[in-house]
């Protein structure tokens, strides 16, 4: 199936919701989904996304030419999100999984009954595609969902990400509905590229295997692209998942990246506020550090997944970060750790 792609961007300045419906709905006409069971793959709380809007012009515009159109929550390994949560993130009210019409799935990266197998990727393959890093055959499966309807629709924002280079794309497939085995192939295969390498950048390693996986689903996949900042849309593109990902990434890598003319010797990143969790393992615990003072603040290094960190050797943590940022308070002191957040946690 060849499609095209509809879209519209700007370097300075944002696009008017009007201009957003305009382009998309003006890309949803041109696909081949009339009479046909249509999944969409959605974003979850953690990415800057206009939702409510976009799932207007979705159902708006394909809703009554589908012979079904239901929505599926790309969590990756996240937390599932309550009816609560899914109605804040869609803009519409969520009773049991329901919104109107429309189903909205959570996906269950720990259900091995969720997935169905694609395929492997063969070692020698792998070897290509990683540039030696690693060598070994990479099962792919995804959630069942993705070949059980006649079309899937990924809808997400495109960024720099630490991982894949840019986030959006096939990535909502992998890790996103995806089954553990290539998510951590693929997390691990970051780590040993390292971030410093990969985040904006267009091709990497991830990004080869995840294109690569991808080619194992056989259900017509399209794509709605957004380059978001927290003040606005300031592009969007529809069609196919390859050429509007790539014109995406190409802006967010003008809007989402500051250039300058010498680099920096140090920077302190700030965790964004829809980061609010204080344990992982309560999806009802937040954190508020105006309302209590912790004994002790733990920085756990590396990523947050327990298969990654117990393939590190051991070793005190502190020679794991050689330079801390300062504290700047007497009281509570920090402390480093490499582990899994709940663990740590309890």
């Amino acid at each position: 199936m060849t499609q095209t792609v509809v879209g519209k961007g700007v370097r300075e300045g944002f696009l008017a919701p009007d201009v957003v419906r305009e382009v998309v709905r003006d890309g949803l006409n041109a696909l081949p989904v009339d009479g046909r069971r249509v999944l969409v793959i959605i974003p979850d709380g953690t990415r800057t996304m206009p939702m409510p809007l976009l799932f207007d012009i979705v159902d708006d515009t394909i809703g009554r030419r589908t012979k079904a159109l239901d929505f599926l929550v790309a969590l990756g390994t996240h937390s599932p999100m309550s009816d609560d949560e899914l109605g804040r993130l869609i803009g519409r009210p969520v009773s049991n999984g329901v919104a109107g019409e429309r189903r909205i799935y959570n996906h269950t990266w720990d259900d091995p009954a969720s997935f169905a197998a694609l395929g492997t990727i063969p070692a020698d393959e792998i070897a290509t595609l990683t540039g030696g890093l690693l060598t070994q055959d990479v099962p792919v499966a995804l959630n069942r969902l993705a070949i059980e309807y006649d079309h899937v629709l990924i809808c997400g924002p495109v960024f720099p990400h630490e991982v894949a280079g840019f986030s959006g794309g096939t990535k909502y497939l992998f890790p996103g509905i995806a089954a553990p085995e290539i998510i951590h192939f693929t997390h691990w295969l970051g780590a040993l590229v390292t971030s410093y390498d990969i985040i904006g950048t267009l091709d990497t390693p991830v990004r080869a295997v995840i294109n690569r996986a991808a080619t194992l689903l056989p259900t017509p996949l399209s794509l709605i692209a957004l380059v978001v900042t927290h003040d606005g849309v300031a592009g969007a593109y529809v069609g196919d998942i390859h050429a509007a990902w790539r014109q995406a990434a190409l802006l967010s890598s003008r809007r989402h990246i500051a250039w300058v003319d010498r680099p920096f010797d140090r920077m302190l990143s700030i965790m964004p506020e829809m980061y609010d969790g204080l344990n992982p393992a309560d999806g009802n615990s937040k954190w508020n550090f105006n309302e209590y003072t912790p004994d002790v603040v733990v920085v756990n290094l590396f990523q947050n997944d327990s298969w990654l960190v117990n393939r590190m050797p051991a070793r005190p943590a502190h020679l794991w970060a050689p330079a801390m940022l300062p504290w700047g308070r007497p009281e509570p002191p920090p402390a480093a750790a490499t582990g899994w957040a709940p663990r740590t946690c309890q």
